[in-house]
């Protein structure tokens, strides 16, 4: 099975603006043709900002887009269907840090009104497969990496999939023979 591992970066703010206002800046994945193959085909593409178009100081500092960069980007309806071909149409299973990047993913397609493929209904939350692997609380990607000597990931959607891919890789085995829950 084809595994497609995602990695978002998404507006933040300091200023009292809610987080669910966030909106994805940055879209990185990695395809993986089996569940131990080494990272494939990369994918990432910057997403322009609709509703809050001036990056924060707080998003600059903490991804790695440029105000230039989502000024030149696509908007989320564009952004998300150039991603969607560069998908294809083989079956995959999408997989993430945790829920958000699925639930943000979700949210804007549902503004966009895009319907994601129903792959995404298979979403493997790797953050719970690690934890439950290594017996251990819930963590962040960095403290993951960390724990299986992986290089920490630069900033950027596309380098933070690259070591999600190095971590799925770990967890996706142990998936698919049931020692371990997705």
């Amino acid at each position: 099975m084809r595994y497609v591992v995602l990695h978002l970066s998404v507006t933040s703010f300091d200023d009292g603006t809610p987080a669910e206002k966030s909106e994805i800046i940055e879209l990185g994945a990695v395809e993986l043709t089996t569940s131990r193959s080494n990272p494939g085909a990369r994918y990432a593409t910057f997403v322009r900002p609709m509703a809050y178009p001036r990056l924060s100081e707080v998003s600059l500092k903490r991804t790695a887009v440029t105000q230039n960069d989502a000024d030149r980007a696509q908007p989320f309806y564009i952004a998300f269907r150039q991603f969607l071909e560069w998908l294809g149409e083989e079956p995959f299973i999408p997989c993430g840090w945790g829920t958000f990047d699925k639930d943000q993913l979700l949210k804007e397609a549902k503004q966009s009104k895009i319907t994601l493929p129903a792959e995404f209904e298979n979403y493997i939350n790797l953050k719970a497969a690690f934890s439950d692997w290594k017996k251990l609380p819930p963590m962040g990607l960095n403290s993951a990496a960390k724990q299986v000597d992986l290089p920490l990931p630069k900033k950027g959607a596309l380098d933070g999939a690259l070591t999600l891919a190095r971590l799925a890789r770990l967890t996706l085995p142990l998936i698919e023979a049931g020692v371990i829950k997705p």
